[in-house]
């Protein structure tokens, strides 16, 4: 790309590599103004400018409290869901949800999630031993992400069924990208059976004995509380945590067996040495994660690298982009599985730092600690990229195996 040309963050020239564009703006753009849905807005790319901005108190989900994008005002499914989730929340209500869930997501907590995840993982390769080829996605990171993100959710994963695999027309409404005709009612539609499924299981699960730090537990114990949930925000935040578990985690796991497949000397040491397992997963998430961008406001005036920034004016945050940035991370754009000081953004930074973010990486470490040893000849035979231009969350929808 010419260094004088202007991004273009709409093309199917950028959907189809996003890397070259980000090197771009990061370089020549670190302000870069656009629009989206008619509204302005700077995309920032730069590993120092989105990590202070991720941190700046200022810098906040809502261009002030209370307001809400036009198109979530009313009380459809897809508005309640935007309206309620955490990843659409400033503090104080941000706050008390994190302190609600956090005693599930402390090191015990997560430690008692080892076994489980173990034998889930080791059943689903043990499927594979007889096949020469797979379809990746449908075959196993899917199924994987499906029964791991169901277990934490109380979903039976065989009531879940195909519900399971559009969770993007959910999450897609978290996300930065221009809406396409259709999305809203599509995720209106969506959202109606996932709430039939979540208020279900809260009536089945009522009043049944769970450990007090199991994720169910903690929201279930809040419910009619005073400084608690209401049974609507209960519903939305238990949604929210079985399409973001299910949705992110199978984006990363496909990500990660391509990565390793595509540099082969890495995946040569990873089998040598499957200790790095763990540090190979930082690696992934830094080199291609799978969440690009998130939106903010600034609620207040501030600055930002220096540069004053407007009340109500609307930010993009590039973690993707900034995760490639060569002023902080030497020689970026190279795959190393062992990568010393990799402090990346992927599980973004501040206030909303992804508080799943310890089960995502015992789900990882288990999983890249064996697939290689298991499938050491396994080879790409066909990728092709999700063809919904989502500049938030882009996916591998087909990812064609050669296991032998």
């Amino acid at each position: 790309m010419d260094i004088l040309t202007t991004p273009d963050l709409t093309s199917e020239a950028f959907f189809a590599n996003r890397y070259p564009t980000y090197r771009v703006l990061r370089d020549n753009f670190p302000f870069f103004q656009t629009e989206i849905e008619g509204e302005p807005c700077i995309v920032l790319t730069r590993y120092a400018h989105v990590d202070e901005a991720l941190r700046n108190p200022l810098v906040t989900m809502r261009p002030e409290p209370g307001k809400l994008p036009q198109e979530f005002l009313g009380n459809s499914p897809g508005a309640r869901f935007y309206r309620e989730s955490a990843a659409t929340m400033d503090a104080p209500d941000h706050t008390k949800v994190r302190r609600i869930l956090s005693p599930a997501f402390t090191s015990r907590a997560i430690g008692k999630m080892r076994a489980w995840m173990d034998e889930t993982i080791e059943r689903l390769l043990k499927r594979l031993e007889g096949e020469t080829e797979v379809e990746f996605v449908s075959e196993f990171s899917g199924p994987l992400a499906a029964e791991v993100s169901c277990k934490l959710a109380h979903v039976p994963v065989e009531e879940a069924g195909e519900l399971i695999s559009k969770a993007h027309d959910m999450i897609t409404l978290l996300g930065a990208s221009k809406r396409r005709p259709g999305v809203l009612e599509t995720a209106d539609a969506t959202g109606q059976l996932y709430y039939a499924l979540v208020e279900d299981v809260l009536d089945r699960m009522k009043g049944k004995e769970l450990p007090e730090d199991d994720t169910l537990a903690v929201l279930l114990a809040a419910e009619g509380r005073e400084d608690g949930l209401t049974r609507s925000g209960l519903a939305t935040l238990l949604m929210g945590y079985l399409i973001a578990a299910y949705h992110t985690t199978q984006s990363a796991i496909t990500n990660a067996t391509l990565a390793l497949l595509r540099h082969p000397d890495q995946k040569a040491r990873l089998i040598a040495q499957p200790e790095l397992a763990r540090s190979a997963w930082e690696e992934i998430i830094r080199y291609d994660g799978p969440v690009h961008f998130r939106h903010r406001y600034a609620s207040a005036p501030t600055t930002i690298g220096g540069k004053p920034i407007e009340a109500g004016q609307r930010l993009l945050l590039g973690l993707q982009p900034a995760n490639r940035d060569e002023r902080r991370f030497p020689d970026p754009d190279r795959f190393i599985i062992d990568r010393p000081d990799n402090r990346h953004l992927a599980f973004g930074s501040g206030p909303h730092f992804c508080i799943g973010s310890q089960v995502v990486r015992l789900e990882a470490e288990l999983l890249l600690q064996r697939l290689f040893q298991r499938f050491p000849r396994m080879s790409v035979k066909d990728a092709q990229f999700s063809p919904v231009p989502d500049l938030s969350f882009p996916m591998l929808t087909r990812l064609v195996l050669s296991l032998r």
